[in-house]
Protein backbone atom coordinates (compact mmCIF):
# COMPACT_ATOMS: atom_id res chain seq x y z
CA UNK A 1 0.00 0.00 0.00
CA UNK A 2 1.29 3.48 -0.91
CA UNK A 3 0.90 5.88 1.99
CA UNK A 4 1.91 9.37 3.00
CA UNK A 5 2.84 9.84 6.65
CA UNK A 6 1.77 13.23 8.01
CA UNK A 7 2.39 14.11 11.65
CA UNK A 8 2.95 10.44 12.55
CA UNK A 9 -0.23 9.18 10.81
CA UNK A 10 -0.34 7.21 7.57
CA UNK A 11 -2.84 8.26 4.87
CA UNK A 12 -3.56 6.36 1.68
CA UNK A 13 -2.18 8.29 -1.28
CA UNK A 14 -3.42 8.29 -4.85
CA UNK A 15 -0.35 7.67 -7.02
CA UNK A 16 0.41 10.10 -9.82
CA UNK A 17 1.55 9.14 -13.26
CA UNK A 18 5.12 9.19 -11.96
CA UNK A 19 4.12 6.82 -9.22
CA UNK A 20 5.25 9.17 -6.47
CA UNK A 21 1.88 10.21 -5.19
CA UNK A 22 2.72 13.90 -5.12
CA UNK A 23 3.50 16.76 -7.51
CA UNK A 24 5.84 19.72 -7.07
CA UNK A 25 3.84 22.68 -8.35
CA UNK A 26 6.50 25.31 -7.69
CA UNK A 27 10.15 24.83 -6.76
CA UNK A 28 11.69 26.90 -3.98
CA UNK A 29 13.76 29.97 -4.90
CA UNK A 30 17.32 30.48 -3.73
CA UNK A 31 17.61 33.62 -1.60
CA UNK A 32 20.93 35.32 -0.87
CA UNK A 33 21.72 38.14 1.56
CA UNK A 34 25.15 39.64 0.82
CA UNK A 35 27.38 41.67 3.11
CA UNK A 36 30.29 43.10 1.13
CA UNK A 37 31.00 46.65 2.21
CA UNK A 38 27.55 48.00 3.00
CA UNK A 39 28.65 47.96 6.65
CA UNK A 40 30.41 51.29 5.92
CA UNK A 41 26.96 52.92 5.71
CA UNK A 42 27.07 53.04 9.50
CA UNK A 43 25.35 51.66 12.59
CA UNK A 44 21.75 51.87 13.73
CA UNK A 45 20.19 49.67 11.04
CA UNK A 46 17.71 47.46 12.82
CA UNK A 47 16.05 46.24 9.64
CA UNK A 48 16.95 46.36 6.00
CA UNK A 49 14.99 49.01 4.13
CA UNK A 50 15.55 49.08 0.40
CA UNK A 51 18.67 47.67 -1.26
CA UNK A 52 21.23 48.99 1.24
CA UNK A 53 21.76 48.83 4.97
CA UNK A 54 24.69 49.15 7.35
CA UNK A 55 24.68 47.23 10.62
CA UNK A 56 23.06 47.40 14.05
CA UNK A 57 26.10 47.97 16.25
CA UNK A 58 29.62 46.74 16.89
CA UNK A 59 31.53 45.93 20.03
CA UNK A 60 35.12 45.56 18.91
CA UNK A 61 34.79 45.65 15.11
CA UNK A 62 35.71 48.51 12.80
CA UNK A 63 33.15 48.80 9.99
CA UNK A 64 34.19 52.22 8.70
CA UNK A 65 36.03 50.91 5.60
CA UNK A 66 33.90 49.41 2.80
CA UNK A 67 36.80 47.26 1.62
CA UNK A 68 37.29 45.34 4.86
CA UNK A 69 35.53 44.54 8.08
CA UNK A 70 38.38 44.73 10.62
CA UNK A 71 38.90 44.60 14.35
CA UNK A 72 39.11 47.99 16.05
CA UNK A 73 42.58 49.53 16.35
CA UNK A 74 44.77 48.19 19.14
CA UNK A 75 45.31 50.32 22.21
CA UNK A 76 48.13 51.00 24.61
CA UNK A 77 47.24 51.65 28.22
CA UNK A 78 48.45 53.20 31.45
CA UNK A 79 47.09 52.33 34.88
CA UNK A 80 45.83 55.25 36.97
CA UNK A 81 43.67 55.77 40.03
CA UNK A 82 40.52 57.79 40.52
CA UNK A 83 36.86 57.71 39.55
CA UNK A 84 34.90 58.62 36.44
CA UNK A 85 33.43 62.05 35.91
CA UNK A 86 33.54 64.88 33.39
CA UNK A 87 37.01 64.53 31.88
CA UNK A 88 39.13 67.26 30.32
CA UNK A 89 42.48 67.16 28.53
CA UNK A 90 45.11 69.63 27.47
CA UNK A 91 48.72 69.66 26.27
CA UNK A 92 51.61 71.75 27.48
CA UNK A 93 55.39 71.65 27.16
CA UNK A 94 58.27 72.04 29.57
CA UNK A 95 61.09 74.50 29.00
CA UNK A 96 63.17 71.88 27.20
CA UNK A 97 60.41 71.26 24.67
CA UNK A 98 59.11 67.95 26.07
CA UNK A 99 55.40 67.63 25.38
CA UNK A 100 53.01 66.49 28.12
CA UNK A 101 49.37 65.56 28.17
CA UNK A 102 47.23 66.40 31.20
CA UNK A 103 43.97 64.70 32.11
CA UNK A 104 41.88 66.33 34.85
CA UNK A 105 38.58 65.26 36.44
CA UNK A 106 36.95 65.54 39.85
CA UNK A 107 40.01 66.43 42.00
CA UNK A 108 42.41 64.26 39.97
CA UNK A 109 45.38 65.38 37.88
CA UNK A 110 47.29 63.00 35.57
CA UNK A 111 50.42 64.01 33.64
CA UNK A 112 51.71 61.88 30.76
CA UNK A 113 54.87 62.09 28.68
CA UNK A 114 53.33 61.71 25.22
CA UNK A 115 56.46 60.61 23.34
CA UNK A 116 57.25 57.80 25.79
CA UNK A 117 53.65 57.24 26.93
CA UNK A 118 54.73 57.11 30.54
CA UNK A 119 52.99 58.35 33.63
CA UNK A 120 54.82 61.37 35.04
CA UNK A 121 52.41 62.16 37.81
CA UNK A 122 49.08 60.90 39.10
CA UNK A 123 48.13 63.38 41.78
CA UNK A 124 45.26 65.45 43.08
CA UNK A 125 44.12 69.01 43.48
CA UNK A 126 43.10 70.32 46.92
CA UNK A 127 40.29 68.53 48.71
CA UNK A 128 36.78 69.39 47.52
CA UNK A 129 38.08 70.36 44.07
CA UNK A 130 35.76 69.67 41.16
CA UNK A 131 37.66 70.35 37.97
CA UNK A 132 35.78 72.04 35.13
CA UNK A 133 36.77 72.99 31.58
CA UNK A 134 40.33 74.40 31.51
CA UNK A 135 41.41 77.09 29.05
CA UNK A 136 44.64 78.39 27.54
CA UNK A 137 45.12 82.14 27.92
CA UNK A 138 48.30 84.22 27.48
CA UNK A 139 50.40 81.00 27.18
CA UNK A 140 49.14 79.62 30.51
CA UNK A 141 46.52 77.01 31.27
CA UNK A 142 43.90 77.94 33.84
CA UNK A 143 42.14 75.21 35.79
CA UNK A 144 38.72 75.76 37.38
CA UNK A 145 38.40 73.82 40.63
CA UNK A 146 34.71 74.30 41.36
CA UNK A 147 32.63 76.32 43.77
CA UNK A 148 34.67 75.50 46.87
CA UNK A 149 38.33 75.89 45.80
CA UNK A 150 40.11 78.84 44.18
CA UNK A 151 41.12 78.29 40.57
CA UNK A 152 44.74 77.66 39.62
CA UNK A 153 47.22 78.54 36.91
CA UNK A 154 49.70 76.00 35.56
CA UNK A 155 52.67 78.33 35.89
CA UNK A 156 55.57 76.01 35.07
CA UNK A 157 55.66 72.59 33.41
CA UNK A 158 58.45 70.60 35.04
CA UNK A 159 60.59 67.89 33.42
CA UNK A 160 61.49 65.36 34.69
CA UNK A 161 62.89 66.04 38.11
CA UNK A 162 61.42 69.53 38.44
CA UNK A 163 57.86 69.51 39.68
CA UNK A 164 55.08 71.48 38.05
CA UNK A 165 54.23 74.73 39.78
CA UNK A 166 50.72 76.05 40.17
CA UNK A 167 49.62 79.54 41.08
CA UNK A 168 46.42 79.94 43.08
CA UNK A 169 44.08 82.86 42.56
CA UNK A 170 43.31 83.22 46.25
CA UNK A 171 40.74 85.53 47.71
CA UNK A 172 37.83 83.15 47.07
CA UNK A 173 38.32 83.39 43.32
CA UNK A 174 36.24 80.42 42.28
CA UNK A 175 35.58 79.05 38.80
CA UNK A 176 33.27 76.36 37.43
CA UNK A 177 34.61 76.57 33.86
CA UNK A 178 36.93 78.68 31.72
CA UNK A 179 36.93 79.65 28.05
CA UNK A 180 39.05 82.10 26.09
CA UNK A 181 37.38 84.15 23.36
CA UNK A 182 37.65 87.29 21.23
CA UNK A 183 35.72 90.33 22.41
CA UNK A 184 35.74 93.25 19.95
CA UNK A 185 39.36 92.75 19.06
CA UNK A 186 40.51 91.91 22.56
CA UNK A 187 41.42 88.41 23.72
CA UNK A 188 39.70 87.63 27.00
CA UNK A 189 39.39 84.80 29.49
CA UNK A 190 35.84 84.07 30.62
CA UNK A 191 35.20 82.59 34.07
CA UNK A 192 31.92 80.98 35.01
CA UNK A 193 31.29 81.08 38.74
CA UNK A 194 28.57 81.18 41.39
CA UNK A 195 26.16 78.99 39.42
CA UNK A 196 25.25 81.40 36.61
CA UNK A 197 27.66 84.37 36.63
CA UNK A 198 30.30 85.14 33.99
CA UNK A 199 33.26 87.48 34.49
CA UNK A 200 36.05 88.29 32.00
CA UNK A 201 39.68 89.32 32.25
CA UNK A 202 41.96 90.71 29.54
CA UNK A 203 45.25 90.06 31.40
CA UNK A 204 46.81 88.44 34.48
CA UNK A 205 43.79 86.35 35.61
CA UNK A 206 45.31 85.60 39.03
CA UNK A 207 44.81 89.24 39.95
CA UNK A 208 41.28 89.78 41.26
CA UNK A 209 41.15 93.40 40.14
CA UNK A 210 41.55 92.38 36.50
CA UNK A 211 38.19 90.66 36.41
CA UNK A 212 35.03 92.45 35.33
CA UNK A 213 32.62 93.11 38.17
CA UNK A 214 29.83 92.43 38.74
CA UNK A 215 29.56 89.26 36.70
CA UNK A 216 26.96 89.03 33.95
CA UNK A 217 24.05 86.66 34.49
CA UNK A 218 23.74 83.70 32.13
CA UNK A 219 20.25 82.35 32.70
CA UNK A 220 19.06 82.15 36.27
CA UNK A 221 20.42 80.46 39.36
CA UNK A 222 18.18 77.39 39.19
CA UNK A 223 20.54 75.70 36.72
CA UNK A 224 24.33 75.91 36.97
CA UNK A 225 26.76 76.41 34.10
CA UNK A 226 27.80 72.97 32.80
CA UNK A 227 30.42 73.97 30.19
CA UNK A 228 31.97 76.91 28.33
CA UNK A 229 33.65 76.90 24.91
CA UNK A 230 35.10 79.16 22.26
CA UNK A 231 33.25 78.71 18.97
CA UNK A 232 34.58 80.71 16.04
CA UNK A 233 36.08 83.22 18.47
CA UNK A 234 32.75 83.64 20.27
CA UNK A 235 31.89 82.65 23.83
CA UNK A 236 29.25 79.92 24.12
CA UNK A 237 27.94 78.82 27.52
CA UNK A 238 26.17 75.50 28.09
CA UNK A 239 23.57 74.97 30.80
CA UNK A 240 21.11 72.12 31.30
CA UNK A 241 18.36 74.22 29.70
CA UNK A 242 20.29 74.99 26.52
CA UNK A 243 23.06 77.09 24.99
CA UNK A 244 23.77 80.77 25.51
CA UNK A 245 25.68 83.19 23.29
CA UNK A 246 27.54 86.32 24.45
CA UNK A 247 26.89 89.28 22.12
CA UNK A 248 29.33 91.58 23.90
CA UNK A 249 26.70 93.01 26.23
CA UNK A 250 24.59 90.14 27.53
CA UNK A 251 23.87 86.42 27.15
CA UNK A 252 21.14 85.27 24.77
CA UNK A 253 19.73 81.77 24.65
CA UNK A 254 20.42 80.26 21.20
CA UNK A 255 19.00 76.79 21.76
CA UNK A 256 15.63 77.55 23.39
CA UNK A 257 12.66 75.34 24.03
CA UNK A 258 14.42 72.52 25.87
CA UNK A 259 12.97 70.92 28.98
CA UNK A 260 13.52 73.05 32.03
CA UNK A 261 12.92 71.82 35.54
CA UNK A 262 14.84 71.19 38.73
CA UNK A 263 15.25 67.50 38.02
CA UNK A 264 17.53 68.01 35.04
CA UNK A 265 20.99 66.49 35.48
CA UNK A 266 23.73 69.00 36.17
CA UNK A 267 25.88 67.16 33.58
CA UNK A 268 23.61 68.13 30.67
CA UNK A 269 25.68 70.29 28.37
CA UNK A 270 29.00 68.91 29.69
CA UNK A 271 31.15 68.06 26.70
CA UNK A 272 29.77 70.83 24.46
CA UNK A 273 32.16 70.74 21.54
CA UNK A 274 32.93 73.19 18.73
CA UNK A 275 34.31 71.77 15.49
CA UNK A 276 34.72 74.11 12.57
CA UNK A 277 31.36 75.63 11.76
CA UNK A 278 29.57 72.99 13.84
CA UNK A 279 28.74 73.11 17.54
CA UNK A 280 27.59 70.02 19.44
CA UNK A 281 25.57 70.09 22.65
CA UNK A 282 24.91 66.84 24.60
CA UNK A 283 21.43 66.96 26.10
CA UNK A 284 19.44 64.13 27.64
CA UNK A 285 20.41 60.49 27.11
CA UNK A 286 20.31 59.70 23.42
CA UNK A 287 20.13 63.34 22.29
CA UNK A 288 23.05 65.22 20.76
CA UNK A 289 22.19 68.61 19.30
CA UNK A 290 24.09 70.03 16.33
CA UNK A 291 24.13 73.76 15.60
CA UNK A 292 25.14 75.04 12.18
CA UNK A 293 24.48 78.74 11.88
CA UNK A 294 20.79 79.10 12.61
CA UNK A 295 20.07 75.44 11.84
CA UNK A 296 19.59 73.22 14.88
CA UNK A 297 18.74 69.51 15.04
CA UNK A 298 19.50 66.31 16.99
CA UNK A 299 22.12 64.21 15.18
CA UNK A 300 23.04 61.25 17.42
CA UNK A 301 22.52 57.59 16.45
CA UNK A 302 19.15 57.63 18.19
CA UNK A 303 17.80 60.05 15.60
CA UNK A 304 18.05 57.36 12.91
CA UNK A 305 14.54 56.21 12.02
CA UNK A 306 15.57 52.57 11.76
CA UNK A 307 17.44 52.45 15.11
CA UNK A 308 15.40 50.46 17.64
CA UNK A 309 15.84 47.82 20.32
CA UNK A 310 16.03 44.17 19.30
CA UNK A 311 15.24 41.08 21.33
CA UNK A 312 18.18 38.99 22.56
CA UNK A 313 20.68 41.69 21.60
CA UNK A 314 22.00 44.09 24.22
CA UNK A 315 20.53 47.53 23.63
CA UNK A 316 22.89 50.48 23.29
CA UNK A 317 20.19 53.04 22.47
CA UNK A 318 19.56 56.13 24.57
CA UNK A 319 23.17 56.42 25.63
CA UNK A 320 24.45 59.69 27.04
CA UNK A 321 26.86 61.57 24.81
CA UNK A 322 30.07 62.60 26.55
CA UNK A 323 33.15 64.62 25.63
CA UNK A 324 34.03 64.67 21.90
CA UNK A 325 37.16 65.09 19.78
CA UNK A 326 37.51 65.75 16.07
CA UNK A 327 40.15 65.35 13.36
CA UNK A 328 39.65 65.76 9.64
CA UNK A 329 36.23 64.47 8.58
CA UNK A 330 35.72 62.40 11.74
CA UNK A 331 34.32 63.04 15.19
CA UNK A 332 34.89 60.66 18.10
CA UNK A 333 32.98 60.51 21.36
CA UNK A 334 31.68 58.22 24.07
CA UNK A 335 28.04 57.26 23.47
CA UNK A 336 26.79 55.53 26.61
CA UNK A 337 29.74 53.24 27.23
CA UNK A 338 30.70 52.91 23.58
CA UNK A 339 33.43 54.54 21.58
CA UNK A 340 31.55 55.99 18.63
CA UNK A 341 32.95 57.60 15.49
CA UNK A 342 30.93 59.85 13.19
CA UNK A 343 31.89 60.64 9.60
CA UNK A 344 30.98 64.16 8.49
CA UNK A 345 29.26 63.76 5.11
CA UNK A 346 30.02 65.81 2.01
CA UNK A 347 27.39 68.42 2.93
CA UNK A 348 29.60 69.27 5.92
CA UNK A 349 26.85 68.87 8.51
CA UNK A 350 25.34 65.35 8.32
CA UNK A 351 26.85 62.53 10.37
CA UNK A 352 27.24 58.81 9.67
CA UNK A 353 27.77 56.96 12.95
CA UNK A 354 29.80 53.87 13.80
CA UNK A 355 30.22 52.15 17.15
CA UNK A 356 33.59 50.50 17.74
CA UNK A 357 33.86 49.19 21.28
CA UNK A 358 32.42 49.21 24.77
CA UNK A 359 35.12 51.10 26.66
CA UNK A 360 33.07 52.42 29.61
CA UNK A 361 35.24 55.52 29.55
CA UNK A 362 34.84 59.30 29.66
CA UNK A 363 36.39 61.94 27.49
CA UNK A 364 37.97 61.76 24.05
CA UNK A 365 41.02 63.80 23.16
CA UNK A 366 43.08 63.94 19.97
CA UNK A 367 46.58 65.21 20.60
CA UNK A 368 48.58 67.45 18.29
CA UNK A 369 50.28 64.39 16.76
CA UNK A 370 46.95 62.78 15.82
CA UNK A 371 46.94 60.24 18.65
CA UNK A 372 43.63 59.74 20.47
CA UNK A 373 43.17 59.22 24.21
CA UNK A 374 40.30 58.23 26.47
CA UNK A 375 40.10 57.11 30.11
CA UNK A 376 38.18 54.77 32.38
CA UNK A 377 38.36 55.08 36.15
CA UNK A 378 41.59 53.08 36.24
CA UNK A 379 43.07 53.16 32.74
CA UNK A 380 44.13 55.66 30.09
CA UNK A 381 43.92 54.26 26.56
CA UNK A 382 45.97 55.50 23.64
CA UNK A 383 45.37 54.59 20.01
CA UNK A 384 46.54 55.78 16.64
CA UNK A 385 44.26 57.37 14.05
CA UNK A 386 44.84 57.87 10.35
CA UNK A 387 45.82 61.35 9.19
CA UNK A 388 42.21 62.07 8.18
CA UNK A 389 40.92 61.24 11.67
CA UNK A 390 39.54 57.86 10.66
CA UNK A 391 40.43 54.45 12.05
CA UNK A 392 41.57 53.29 8.59
CA UNK A 393 45.21 52.91 9.52
CA UNK A 394 47.78 50.85 7.60
CA UNK A 395 46.85 47.26 6.83
CA UNK A 396 48.57 44.31 8.43
CA UNK A 397 49.03 45.18 12.09
CA UNK A 398 47.75 46.79 15.27
CA UNK A 399 44.23 45.42 15.40
CA UNK A 400 42.28 43.88 18.25
CA UNK A 401 43.59 42.50 21.53
CA UNK A 402 44.58 39.16 23.02
CA UNK A 403 42.17 37.11 25.17
CA UNK A 404 39.16 39.11 23.99
CA UNK A 405 35.78 38.70 22.31
CA UNK A 406 34.57 40.97 19.50
CA UNK A 407 30.94 41.09 18.32
CA UNK A 408 29.12 42.78 15.48
CA UNK A 409 25.38 42.58 14.84
CA UNK A 410 23.90 43.26 11.43
CA UNK A 411 20.29 44.02 10.47
CA UNK A 412 17.21 41.83 10.16
CA UNK A 413 16.02 40.76 6.73
CA UNK A 414 13.15 38.70 5.30
CA UNK A 415 13.74 38.91 1.50
CA UNK A 416 10.43 40.69 1.07
CA UNK A 417 8.57 37.60 2.29
CA UNK A 418 7.67 38.55 5.88
CA UNK A 419 4.83 36.04 6.22
CA UNK A 420 6.55 33.07 4.61
CA UNK A 421 9.03 30.77 6.22
CA UNK A 422 12.39 30.36 4.56
CA UNK A 423 15.03 27.71 5.07
CA UNK A 424 18.65 28.57 5.83
CA UNK A 425 21.21 26.54 3.93
CA UNK A 426 24.72 28.03 4.33
CA UNK A 427 26.87 31.03 5.23
CA UNK A 428 29.75 31.82 2.88
CA UNK A 429 32.61 33.90 4.33
CA UNK A 430 35.75 35.19 2.65
CA UNK A 431 38.51 36.04 5.12
CA UNK A 432 41.97 37.52 4.83
CA UNK A 433 45.07 37.78 7.05
CA UNK A 434 43.89 35.50 9.84
CA UNK A 435 46.95 34.76 11.99
CA UNK A 436 46.44 31.00 12.05
CA UNK A 437 47.10 28.58 14.93
CA UNK A 438 43.52 29.25 16.05
CA UNK A 439 44.63 32.39 17.93
CA UNK A 440 41.73 34.20 16.24
CA UNK A 441 38.57 32.23 15.48
CA UNK A 442 35.50 33.63 13.74
CA UNK A 443 32.11 32.18 14.59
CA UNK A 444 29.17 33.07 12.28
CA UNK A 445 25.87 33.24 14.17
CA UNK A 446 22.22 33.58 13.22
CA UNK A 447 19.34 35.05 15.20
CA UNK A 448 16.07 33.55 13.93
CA UNK A 449 12.82 35.42 14.54
CA UNK A 450 14.16 37.56 17.38
CA UNK A 451 15.76 34.54 19.00
CA UNK A 452 19.11 34.19 20.71
CA UNK A 453 22.31 33.75 18.73
CA UNK A 454 22.83 30.29 17.25
CA UNK A 455 26.28 29.18 16.14
CA UNK A 456 26.41 27.97 12.54
CA UNK A 457 29.03 25.34 11.84
CA UNK A 458 32.57 25.44 13.18
CA UNK A 459 34.59 28.58 13.87
CA UNK A 460 36.75 29.86 11.00
CA UNK A 461 40.49 30.13 11.67
CA UNK A 462 42.06 30.25 8.22
CA UNK A 463 42.20 32.48 5.17
CA UNK A 464 39.82 30.86 2.78
CA UNK A 465 36.34 30.89 1.32
CA UNK A 466 34.48 29.09 4.07
CA UNK A 467 31.04 27.52 4.07
CA UNK A 468 29.14 27.01 7.29
CA UNK A 469 26.07 24.86 6.70
CA UNK A 470 22.89 23.75 8.42
CA UNK A 471 21.62 20.21 8.68
CA UNK A 472 18.42 20.30 6.68
CA UNK A 473 15.41 20.33 8.94
CA UNK A 474 17.41 21.29 12.04
CA UNK A 475 17.02 24.85 13.40
CA UNK A 476 16.97 26.25 9.88
CA UNK A 477 13.50 27.76 9.35
CA UNK A 478 12.79 31.45 9.82
CA UNK A 479 10.53 34.31 8.88
CA UNK A 480 13.11 36.98 9.69
CA UNK A 481 16.82 36.51 10.42
CA UNK A 482 19.83 38.51 11.54
CA UNK A 483 23.53 37.74 11.12
CA UNK A 484 26.08 38.37 13.84
CA UNK A 485 29.78 37.56 14.06
CA UNK A 486 31.89 36.74 17.09
CA UNK A 487 35.68 36.70 16.85
CA UNK A 488 37.53 35.28 19.84
CA UNK A 489 41.25 35.67 20.43
CA UNK A 490 43.49 33.63 22.69
CA UNK A 491 46.37 34.74 24.86
CA UNK A 492 48.66 33.91 21.94
CA UNK A 493 47.12 36.51 19.65
CA UNK A 494 49.61 39.27 18.83
CA UNK A 495 47.77 42.54 18.12
CA UNK A 496 50.84 44.38 16.86
CA UNK A 497 51.35 41.95 13.98
CA UNK A 498 47.77 40.86 13.28
CA UNK A 499 44.93 42.31 11.24
CA UNK A 500 42.26 39.66 10.51
CA UNK A 501 39.83 40.97 7.92
CA UNK A 502 36.54 39.95 6.36
CA UNK A 503 35.93 40.79 2.71
CA UNK A 504 32.51 39.30 2.13
CA UNK A 505 29.74 37.26 3.70
CA UNK A 506 26.65 35.68 2.18
CA UNK A 507 23.75 34.01 3.92
CA UNK A 508 21.96 31.55 1.61
CA UNK A 509 18.36 30.48 2.09
CA UNK A 510 15.57 29.05 0.01
CA UNK A 511 11.91 29.68 -0.09
CA UNK A 512 9.47 26.80 0.21
CA UNK A 513 8.39 24.61 -2.66
CA UNK A 514 4.65 24.21 -3.21
CA UNK A 515 3.72 20.51 -3.22
CA UNK A 516 0.40 18.83 -3.96
CA UNK A 517 -0.50 15.54 -2.29
CA UNK A 518 -3.60 13.69 -3.48
CA UNK A 519 -5.10 11.29 -0.94
CA UNK A 520 -7.57 8.46 -1.60
CA UNK A 521 -9.77 8.41 1.49
CA UNK A 522 -12.13 5.55 0.71
CA UNK A 523 -13.59 3.30 3.41
CA UNK A 524 -11.50 0.38 2.28
CA UNK A 525 -8.20 2.19 2.08
CA UNK A 526 -8.74 4.13 5.30
CA UNK A 527 -9.53 0.86 7.11
CA UNK A 528 -5.98 -0.27 6.27
CA UNK A 529 -4.52 2.65 8.30
CA UNK A 530 -7.11 2.44 11.12
CA UNK A 531 -9.02 5.54 10.02
CA UNK A 532 -12.38 6.40 8.58
CA UNK A 533 -12.71 8.87 5.70
CA UNK A 534 -14.32 11.39 8.04
CA UNK A 535 -11.70 11.08 10.80
CA UNK A 536 -8.89 11.31 8.25
CA UNK A 537 -10.37 14.48 6.74
CA UNK A 538 -10.86 16.01 10.21
CA UNK A 539 -7.20 15.28 11.08
CA UNK A 540 -6.00 17.06 7.97
CA UNK A 541 -8.22 20.09 8.51
CA UNK A 542 -6.83 20.48 12.03
CA UNK A 543 -3.32 20.71 10.61
CA UNK A 544 -4.19 23.43 8.09
CA UNK A 545 -2.38 26.76 8.75
CA UNK A 546 -1.59 25.67 12.27
CA UNK A 547 1.95 24.39 12.66
CA UNK A 548 4.87 22.68 11.02
CA UNK A 549 4.40 18.94 10.75
CA UNK A 550 6.72 16.10 9.86
CA UNK A 551 6.11 14.28 6.59
CA UNK A 552 7.55 11.07 5.17
CA UNK A 553 6.92 10.90 1.47
CA UNK A 554 6.71 7.70 -0.55
CA UNK A 555 10.19 6.58 -1.49
CA UNK A 556 11.92 8.21 1.52
CA UNK A 557 12.90 6.81 4.89
CA UNK A 558 13.58 10.22 6.49
CA UNK A 559 11.02 12.83 7.43
CA UNK A 560 11.00 16.56 6.69
CA UNK A 561 8.79 19.51 7.60
CA UNK A 562 5.86 20.90 5.71
CA UNK A 563 3.26 23.55 6.39
CA UNK A 564 -0.27 22.52 5.33
CA UNK A 565 -1.83 25.55 3.64
CA UNK A 566 -4.97 24.10 2.04
CA UNK A 567 -7.14 20.97 2.25
CA UNK A 568 -9.73 20.44 -0.49
CA UNK A 569 -12.02 17.42 -0.58
CA UNK A 570 -14.49 16.06 -3.09
CA UNK A 571 -16.72 12.98 -2.97
CA UNK A 572 -15.23 10.13 -4.93
CA UNK A 573 -17.09 8.51 -7.77
CA UNK A 574 -18.07 5.50 -5.68
CA UNK A 575 -19.60 7.64 -2.97
CA UNK A 576 -17.73 5.78 -0.23
CA UNK A 577 -15.25 8.50 0.73
CA UNK A 578 -13.25 11.46 -0.51
CA UNK A 579 -10.51 12.45 -2.87
CA UNK A 580 -8.50 15.02 -0.91
CA UNK A 581 -5.93 17.44 -2.32
CA UNK A 582 -3.44 18.74 0.28
CA UNK A 583 -1.36 21.78 -0.69
CA UNK A 584 1.72 22.32 1.43
CA UNK A 585 4.90 24.37 1.66
CA UNK A 586 7.87 22.03 1.67
CA UNK A 587 11.47 22.86 2.37
CA UNK A 588 14.56 20.90 1.44
CA UNK A 589 14.20 17.15 1.66
CA UNK A 590 17.12 15.65 3.60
Amino acid sequence: MTTLNINGQDYPILPTRSGLGYTVLQSGQELVETFDGTWALGCGYTKKRGPFAGYYYSDGWDATDPAYLRLRPSTSSLTITGSLGPTYWFEDASGDGTNFLYMVRNNQRVKINTSAFTLENDGTFPANSDVGHPALFETKHYLPLGASVDFQELTTVGNPTVADTFGSAGGSMRALHFASFQDKGTARLARGYSTNLIATAATAPLTAANWSSPGLECGDTSLAISDMVNHDGLLRVAKPDGLYDFDGLAFQQILPGLIRHEGLSADIGTGTYPYGALLFYPFLAGVLWRLFGQRKRPVGPDTLEQFADMSNVTSIRLGQHYEMAGLGAWLHNIYGNYWAAAFIEEDGISLRWHTLENLASRGMYIASDGTMYTATATTIFKLALAADGSTNTALGSNRGAASSTFDIFFYKWDHGLPNEQKQLTKIVTRTLSFPGSATASLQPRIHRDEGAAENVGSAITTNTLSENTWTAGTSDLYYEAMLSLRLTTTAGYAPTTSDPRIIMMQVHSRSASIVQYTLELTRARCREVNLTPTSALDNLRRLQNRQLVAVRQPGYDATHNIEVVDVRESLNDGGDGYTVVVLARRWEVP
